[in-house]
């Protein structure tokens, strides 16, 4: 009999990797992270715990240079 996957646990998966891909620091898998957005229009994650700086996919750098927050930090780069 083939498994069903409900619609919560599907819910749920999307919101894991989502967490993973745009949350979490990619070097030691904490979610206490700061966005920076760079001159050059970049995001990257800071970690506040290990500061391990990654960047973040290009689907979310195009979201958040169209949705500016109140509050941002900018670093050279």
């Amino acid at each position: 009999m083939p498994k069903m996957i409900t619609r919560s646990r599907a819910e749920e998966s999307i919101k894991t990797n989502i967490v993973k891909k745009y949350v979490q620091c990619y070097g030691y898998g904490n979610s206490g992270t700061e966005i920076i957005t760079t001159k050059s229009l970049t995001i990257q994650l800071k970690c506040v715990v290990c500061g391990f700086v990654s960047h973040v996919d290009m689907k979310l750098t195009t979201f958040t240079v169209k949705n500016p927050s109140e509050t941002k930090k900018t670093i050279e780069g």
